[in-house]
């Protein structure tokens, strides 16, 4: 195996690394609390989800009504904190530690990142290119300088528009007497938007949810699916293993009932077993014009 091969392969180590060290230190943070007062303003599903998680890390008794409740850095409890909890401290807290999140000790990804960095530009460079965004941009319909004029586009077109909500933001939290109004932070953004959309609009997430329940969303869109595509999608459970029993296996049916395609679906979060976010990836691919006859292989 010559140089450049070990360098591919490092430069996958490193990115998969990269990876593991996020989740880890996602996984690694934990706050417990044991006084209503310090999570106040979160609604009754966040505060059930708590709950449950203190429980699974030995809090027996904890309920949604009177805790424990262990706060996390995964996706749902981060975002309910940033959006409901009226602690500022506590929403500061949390914050600093999801940005700063694989930043330190043995899961520091710094040296990861400058390591990686040195590896895209000696491809690029190898390559041809002068650096790695060129490397990246020559699969796509874009250009660097498309894409730059893009951004600066947009930037010129926004900006105005995002003082102005900043502005307002800042007058409806003076509104409310909030201390940091004057000078709003990262962590009060969210909390400060949610408060600004439910007085504007009169919207509540909470009441909301019993309308967007999962199984009402998957009916909607396999309905939209059928409507547009006028293709069926079912539950085939038991067809192919699972790894977690929230996993469900769906089948994809044509006009005629064949079926053309399976895939998994896994909405739940787990920040100990899977990274946070919507992604997906293809099991097995299959393509009609690289086929024999013409059809699905």
């Amino acid at each position: 195996m010559g140089n450049k091969d070990w360098e591919v392969l490092e430069l996958e180590k490193l990115s998969q690394k990269f990876e593991e060290n996020i989740l880890d230190a996602t996984k690694k943070f934990e706050k417990l609390i044991t006084d209503m007062k310090d999570i106040e303003g979160l609604p009754a599903s966040a505060l059930d989800m708590a709950a449950q998680m203190a429980e699974s890390k030995g809090y027996e008794k904890a309920t949604a009504e009177n805790g424990p409740w262990v706060v996390t850095l995964d996706g749902p409890s981060y975002r309910s904190v940033m959006q409901h909890a009226k602690n500022r401290s506590f929403r500061e807290e949390v914050f600093r530690a999801y940005v700063t999140r694989a930043s330190d000790g043995d899961l520091n990804n710094t040296p990861i990142i400058e390591r990686i960095l040195e590896l895209r530009l000696e491809k690029a460079k190898l390559l041809g290119y002068n650096n790695y965004a060129e490397v990246s941009m020559e699969k796509k319909m874009a250009t660097i300088d498309k894409a730059e004029e893009l951004i600066e586009k947009l930037h010129t077109a926004s900006w105005n528009a995002a003082i102005q909500d900043m502005e307002d933001l800042e007058e409806f939290a003076k509104g409310q007497n909030a201390m940091e109004a004057k000078e709003l932070n990262q962590w009060d953004i969210n909390f400060w938007s949610e408060r600004l959309r439910e007085s504007r609009f009169d919207i509540n997430e909470e009441e909301l949810r019993p309308y967007l329940s999962l199984p009402k969303v998957l009916d909607g869109l396999f309905n939209l699916a059928k409507m547009l595509f006028d293709i069926d999608i079912d539950t085939v459970d038991g067809l192919a293993p699972v790894w977690n029993k929230d996993v469900s296996f769906y089948c994809v049916k044509n006009s005629l009932g064949s079926p053309i395609a399976y895939f998994y679906f896994d909405p739940y979060s787990r920040p100990s077993e899977k990274r946070g976010g919507a992604w997906m990836d293809v099991v097995v691919g299959r393509s009609c014009s690289v086929s024999h006859d013409g059809t699905s292989p």
